[in-house]
């Protein structure tokens, strides 16, 4: 289970890859032409667990602002990518190509890492530099 706090509604997103079966049914149902736009967002609902700690209705998710909805599918897709990264199995070294290929992809997961902290890091840093820039929060 992963969680992500949405930039612009500040709501935390707890969600979870799709099962198989998941996956195909919204294959299914989205592949005419006509509503071929409407997969992604569907796939985006499916895997929220929780929103703010409940179970959102699909009327909680359309009311998410276009922005949020970029960033949360930007946040699956790199999250997904670094676990399919993590999950394949090292190719066997034969040959030095082997062994840079290798060195290559492990390179390339640490990165994804590093960028995922920093980018986590970022996003406090802003929360906290919002909260102190509320009049509010000066009282």
């Amino acid at each position: 289970m992963y969680k992500y706090k949405l930039p612009e509604s500040g709501k935390t997103v707890s969600w979870r890859s799709l099962t198989v079966q998941e996956d195909m049914d919204i294959e299914g149902q989205y592949n005419r032409q006509s509503n071929q736009h409407q997969k992604k967002f569907m796939q985006l609902f499916t895997r929220i667990a929780e929103m703010d700690g409940k179970k959102p209705s699909f009327a909680d998710f359309l009311a998410l602002s276009s922005l949020d909805a970029e960033q949360f599918y930007n946040e699956v897709l790199e999250k997904e990518a670094i676990r399919r990264a993590q999950l394949r199995a090292a190719l066997p070294i034969n040959t030095s190509i082997d062994a840079l290929e290798n060195a290559l992809a492990q390179f390339a997961i640490d990165m994804q890492t590093i960028a995922t902290s920093a980018k986590d890091v970022l996003m406090s840093a802003k929360e906290l530099d919002a909260a102190s820039k509320d009049p509010l929060s000066q009282r």
